[in-house]
């Protein structure tokens, strides 16, 4: 097979220490990001102000994208992605693999959104890798499920993201106090760029750096909270991570690929600017919730009106961004860090993991099913090199963090090769804890979050529930205990006796008093 640059990849030549550490898990789910792209324009920034005499170049040829419907993804990206779903083959192919040994039809869900070209390519990237043809593509309704916050949501608009009080609430303040923590990073990409000229520098200064630059409050882009210094460094930092990762020259010679992840550190903050709790309620819950509703249809074995698939498939994979990582990490209390990243960095091809298993699985001690969950992701040195990913050496292995959800995950203490686990009763109670269900646009999902029948599920039971025997009995008992309750109350008072119940041949209910002794 080739990957997206041509190049001959290898499918299946993997090992997988995690593959064999414990049991494979029953099924899984995947949220993924998508692969690496190139950088956005920015009308925000004139490049010839904050670095001038450096040249920057967003065109689709200069970072190998845009050709054969990929959008933004790059070639390289397309080519990471694929090398990371061969590793993930070593895991995952007993969930996908038929009778003759390949793939079999309906084994796996793909949610992607429409008219999302970079996603949908990811999606076919990561399955090339697996060995398997892309599944058909499911995208009616998934704006709700992969849904960044870039409009209100609820009956009224009521969900949005948060005011700028409220945001200043959460970081701290004010922005700017950052400032202070990120001067030596902002001295060094300022350095970098050769920021600023002199029409950038507030009134009265003839010369000035990135931290002398003023904020203000963005009202007008959803994917902006402030202006200023910290998001000039967000956007900056993440074009020379993007361009690093991409395999392209970057920071004009002058930075190693670990000083490049050493400034992302302006990328994790600002997105905790933009896309924490806040955001996460009214955008990441419907996302959360469908990923409960999927666990919960496999407990069960029957159709939750809520979902597009039914519970055959064993895995399910969204075709998703960032900002949705981000989402259920706030919703969820996560956090990871991974090998060469920032603390809870989402980079490109990033993905979390929800592996489920079963009762009868060896890895479950429990009676009912069970999740583990990971944060896996190539190291950037391996998705710039494009590395053939195994577990042979450390230099080829992808990180994989367990990621604890607080309040449900446990691991046996005897047993190194256990995965943290969390009882899937408990997770989803954390779920209808966590989520905004008026937030929630489809009716059944939100009904889901909320605890309570669909309008489907209550729709297939027209008319009264006709009664067995069985039934008559258990009213009967019902009403018996009730009765021994008040007795128990009078007899307290009158120095009684017993309370005999007695049943016979399943129709009749019989209540005895027998005076004291």
């Amino acid at each position: 097979a080739k990957s997206g640059d041509g190049h001959n990849t290898p499918m299946f030549l993997v090992t997988s220490a995690a593959a064999v550490g414990h049991a494979a898990p029953d099924r899984a789910i995947i949220v993924s990001r998508h692969g690496v792209r190139r950088q956005f324009p920015s009308s925000a920034f004139n490049f010839s102000l904050y670095a001038p005499g450096k040249h920057f170049d967003t065109s689709d040829e200069a970072w190998g994208a845009g050709g054969e419907g990929m959008g933004v993804l790059t070639q390289h990206g397309y080519a990471a992605v694929q090398r990371m779903g061969a590793y993930q083959s070593g895991r995952y192919a007993s969930l996908l693999s038929a009778a003759d040994g390949g793939c079999a039809d309906g084994a796996a869900f793909v949610y992607c959104e429409e008219n999302m070209p970079r996603d949908e390519k990811t999606a076919e990237a990561f399955f090339k890798g697996l060995g398997c043809a892309l599944p058909p593509l499911h995208s009616e309704g998934v704006e709700y499920l992969i849904d960044q916050g870039s409009k209100p949501r609820g009956e009224n608009g009521q969900c949005a993201l948060g005011t700028q009080a409220q945001v200043e609430g959460r970081v701290g303040g004010s922005v700017d106090g950052y400032l202070r923590l990120y001067k030596p990073l902002l001295a060094k990409l300022s350095e970098l760029l050769g920021c600023c000229a002199k029409s950038l520098c507030p009134a009265g200064m003839e010369s000035c750096s990135l931290e002398d630059l003023p904020g203000s409050w963005d009202a007008a882009h959803w994917y902006t909270t402030f202006s200023g210094p910290i998001y000039a460094g967000k956007y900056f930092a993440e074009w020379i991570e993007l361009t690093m990762l991409n395999g392209m020259d970057f920071a004009w010679g002058k930075l190693s690929v670990e000083e490049v992840m050493e400034l992302s550190a302006f990328v994790t903050q600002y997105r905790a600017f933009e896309f924490d709790l806040l955001a996460a309620r009214p955008f990441g819950s419907a996302l959360l919730s469908h990923i409960a509703a999927s666990l919960t249809q496999w407990e069960s074995g029957q159709r939750e009106p809520a979902l597009a698939h039914d519970p055959s498939p064993r895995l399910v994979y969204y075709a998703a961004h960032d900002t949705n990582l981000l989402y259920l990490a706030e919703l969820l209390g996560l956090k990871w860090l991974s090998h060469g990243y920032q603390p809870n960095h989402t980079p490109p091809g990033g993905a979390l993991v929800f592996e489920a298993f079963g009762p009868a699985n060896p890895a479950n001690p429990l009676d009912e099913w069970q999740i583990a969950l990971y944060f896996d992701i190539q190291t950037p040195l391996q998705i710039r090199e494009l590395t053939v990913l195994s577990d042979d050496d450390p230099a080829t292995t992808p990180s994989r963090v367990p990621v604890t959800i607080p309040g449900c995950s446990t691991k046996a203490e005897d047993d190194p090769h256990a995965p943290l686990l969390c009882p899937l009763s408990t997770f989803t109670r954390l779920v209808r804890q966590a989520v905004q269900p008026e937030c929630i646009t489809p009716p059944d999902l939100r009904a889901f979050a909320e605890g309570k029948a669909s309008a489907r599920s209550r729709g297939s039971h027209p008319g009264p529930i006709p009664l067995t025997n069985a039934g008559i009995f258990a009213g009967g008992a019902m009403l018996a205990l009730m009765i021994v309750a008040v007795w128990v109350a009078v007899e307290r008072r009158t120095g009684g006796g017993m309370l005999v119940v007695t049943r016979e041949k399943m129709e009749n209910v019989s209540l005895v008093s027998v005076p004291g002794v």
